[in-house]
Formats: C-alpha cells, sequence, structure tokens
C-alpha cells in the first residue's frame, strides 16, 4: 500500500518521504514477525505440498528409499534361490527320480510313435522347390 500523496510527483525530497509504504512505517520489530510469518507459511505449504506427493506416490518413494514391501522381498528371494538352483543343476529344480523315469517313459512313446530320431532336438526341415514344366499356350 502506499501512503496518500499530495500530488507532488517531481523531485523533491518531501514528495518522497510521503510515498512511503505501511511496511516501511513498522517498527523493525514488527517487520521481522510478518517476514517469519510469511516464512512459515510458505513453508508449510512446501511441507504439505511434499506430503501429499510422497503419500501418492509411496510406490516410487518404497523403491527410492531401498525398502521393500515383506512379500515383495520374499518374492524377489524365491526368484533368487531358484536362478542359484537352475544354475547348479543340469535340468529342471528340485525333481525326484520319478519325474525322470516319467520322461524316459514319454521319450519312449514318442520314438515309438514319430520314428527313431531324437527327440530333445529340434528337427531339421529341408524343403525342395517343386520343378514345374513350361508349357506353351497356343496362339489363338
Amino acid at each position: 500500500m502506499v501512503a496518500a500523496d499530495d500530488g507532488k510527483r517531481g523531485g523533491s525530497g518531501e514528495g518522497k518521504k510521503q510515498r512511503q509504504t505501511v511496511y516501511e512505517t513498522l517498527p523493525v520489530r514488527h517487520r521481522v514477525t510478518m517476514i517469519l510469518q510469511r516464512l512459515f507459511r510458505f513453508s508449510s505449504l512446501i511441507q504439505s505440498a511434499v506430503s501429499v506427493h510422497l503419500r501418492r506416490n509411496i510406490g516410487a518413494t518404497a523403491v527410492a528409499l531401498k525398502e521393500l514391501d515383506p512379500i515383495q522381498k520374499l518374492f524377489l528371494d524365491k526368484i533368487r534361490e531358484y536362478r542359484t538352483k537352475r544354475q547348479s543343476s543340469a535340468g529342471p529344480v528340485d525333481t525326484g527320480p520319478e519325474y525322470q523315469q516319467d520322461l524316459e517313459r514319454e521319450l519312449f512313446k514318442l520314438k515309438q510313435m514319430y520314428g527313431k530320431g531324437d527327440m530333445t532336438t529340434f528337427p531339421n526341415f529341408k524343403f525342395e522347390d517343386p520343378k514345374f514344366e513350361v508349357i506353351e499356350k497356343p496362339q489363338s
């Protein structure tokens, strides 16, 4: 706010003194209080905006803070355990002798039905283009 002006807009020193703001007329103690109130109000707005943002994006903040949900941690531990078992074994993980017997039995059935090839590898296919005869079109 600007104090009332008596119409003098020139370069005189009296006109400048009269155009002081309300803020400048307050004592220093009140000015400091106003500044601090505005800062606290501004900081509380920022704090509330940040807290709302963090609450809405809890999944992203958990990853950012390197904290995992207990269920996620258990799931990742099981996946890592399976990976180490898979690397150490040549075939399927946690199978007993029954699995190997069933596999042998099914491979034997396949060999009897479809031939004597190796049933554990993908077959090679060779396709040859058919040879066509050229027939002359009769002229009419």
